[in-house]
């Protein structure tokens, strides 16, 4: 299947933000073995300023974020476990402005501190593929659901309780649209 794109807006470009996620991974969920899938990707890939998301690195979610452009910064942090396959999964992304936080079915989260402000970007949102449309695409072959956007940064209390609402969602019917 081909990414779904979502077209640049300003709102999903603020400085806090909170991306949560279901997603069902197959165990062939690679759509090639010289590239890794990415389950979210805004603006293009991990180099470019402005770029945040969520991929899958052997396994296990990585949530990306660039402040600043090129590699130097680009700050990256792993969850301490694989996802189930063949089972779905609740990711969740934050950024505050000082933390980078990546919470995986409930566990307490993988942190990094950057401090440091985020620049807004000027392209597309993908869901299931990386924004730069390189190589394979970076494509992603399971299912991802219940995707919810927070233009702040959202603890995993306010998550649960569901108090927040989302400033985009998308959810989709069982033939994925």
């Amino acid at each position: 299947k081909e990414p779904l794109i979502v077209p640049h807006a300003d709102d999903l470009e603020t400085e806090r933000l909170t991306l949560d996620l279901r997603v069902y991974v197959p165990a062939d969920y690679r759509a090639s073995e010289k590239t890794y899938p990415w389950l979210v990707c805004k603006n293009r890939n991990e180099i470019t300023e402005g770029n945040y998301g969520i991929a899958l690195i052997n396994g296990k979610a990585m949530a990306r974020l660039n402040i600043g452009g090129g590699k130097e910064n680009s700050f990256s942090i792993e969850s301490r476990e694989p996802l189930r396959q063949e089972a779905w999964n609740h990711l969740v992304m934050s950024y505050d402005g000082t933390t980078l936080r990546l919470f995986l079915n409930g566990a307490p989260p993988v942190e990094l501190a950057i401090g440091r402000s985020r620049v807004p970007g000027k392209d597309e949102l993908f869901f299931g593929g990386r924004g730069d449309k390189s190589g394979d695409g970076y494509r992603f072959r399971g299912v991802i659901d219940e995707i919810r956007w927070y233009d702040e940064a959202l603890s995993p209390e306010q998550l649960q309780a569901a108090e927040r609402k989302p400033r985009r969602e998308w959810t989709f019917r069982s033939d994925g649209t």
